[in-house]
């Protein structure tokens, strides 16, 4: 159900003590209304810092990404797969720290997924998920690295003119070369 998924995002992230990942304060329900107290991250997310044809710059977002790691690397620990890492989850604070947010579709362990479970969003999930195989940290991974190439390049890895495209797109496709997009 919603509030058992809700509940466990909460608890999941309840677990985790890294600065770069949200701070859960409580969790509960008050009246029946399931309820996740957490901080307030008020600088906007990621993808606010760049846009189509507007890169980052390299250092900004090497030191993004190097925190969104250490964030996966803390989930890694206790055996949890965020599986959205995209710009809009990555949220800076007032001072610029970013901090990975919304484990809605989180998991324990690996595993094969189903047909019927949640995919990340299709322009930076990994092939493994597309393809419904096993997955384990390293999807979280290679979402990273499709942030990042998005964030240097301005423009998202993988497009297609639909959903699926998008998505078969890093499967039947070659690697993007961000070099091709931006060569110095």
């Amino acid at each position: 159900s919603h509030i058992e998924g809700f509940m466990s995002e909460g608890r999941a992230l309840a677990s985790l003590d890294n600065p770069n990942i949200v701070r859960v304060f409580s969790l509960g329900q008050e009246k029946n209304q399931p309820y996740i107290a957490m901080e307030l991250i008020s600088g906007g997310g990621m993808e606010k810092l760049f846009s189509k044809g507007k890169p980052l710059d390299e250092v900004r977002t090497l030191e993004i990404i190097t925190g969104v790691a250490r964030a996966l690397r803390a989930a890694g620990e206790i055996g949890l797969i965020h599986g959205d890492v995209k710009p809009e989850n990555i949220m800076l604070s007032e001072k610029g720290q970013p901090k990975l947010v919304d484990f809605g579709i989180a998991r324990f362990g690996g595993g094969k997924i189903s047909e019927g479970d949640a995919l990340g969003t299709p322009y930076y999930v990994a092939p493994e998920q597309v393809e419904h195989a096993s997955v384990d940290h390293r999807a979280d991974i290679y979402s990273l690295g499709a942030t990042m190439y998005h964030a240097l390049s301005g423009e998202a890895p993988f497009t297609g003119e639909s959903l699926m495209k998008v998505l078969y797109a890093r499967i039947e496709g070659p690697v993007p070369d961000i070099a091709q997009v931006r060569p110095e």
